[in-house]
């Protein structure tokens, strides 16, 4: 069993938050990984719903936790959040129309990571930054 970890640029120190990136990366990665191997098709639809409804999952934990600490970029973090859920939706509209092209759905998962990854190096270290120590506070 291979063991993976979050890359100490993109760590919020929030290990929910973390596991929950970490989750997302890998199972871009695992889709990634099917396509190019040409891999089963069922399993293929599987990854990707189970990425679409996985990022819902991360957003409304991560809008939670921001509500809790009264975060003051909430708003602007949570448009991000939803501009993203669209982009998602339509990945979700390619994948029950066309999933045998298989370079459309690389080009839509390899465009959920990149977003991913700078979303958590630009909005969300920021906003746990706000958090932690809103925590520590606390504490």
């Amino acid at each position: 069993m291979f063991h993976f970890t979050l890359p100490a640029n993109l760590k919020t120190n929030i290990d929910s938050i973390d596991r929950q990136h970490l989750t997302l990366l890998i199972t871009s990665d695992n889709i990634l990984t099917n396509l190019e191997d040409k891999g089963n098709t069922e399993e293929l639809t599987d990854l990707l719903n189970f990425l679409i409804s996985y990022t819902e999952t991360h957003f409304a934990d991560e809008e939670e936790i921001m509500k809790q600490a009264n975060y003051p970029g909430f708003e602007a973090h949570k448009a991000e959040h939803d501009s993203f859920r669209m982009r998602i939706e339509s990945m979700s509209k390619v994948n029950q129309l066309s999933i045998d092209n298989t370079e459309l759905i690389t080009e839509s998962v390899n465009g959920v990571k990149k977003w991913i990854i700078d979303h958590v190096f630009n909005i969300d270290i920021k906003m746990a930054e706000y958090i932690n120590k809103h925590n520590e506070s606390k504490a």
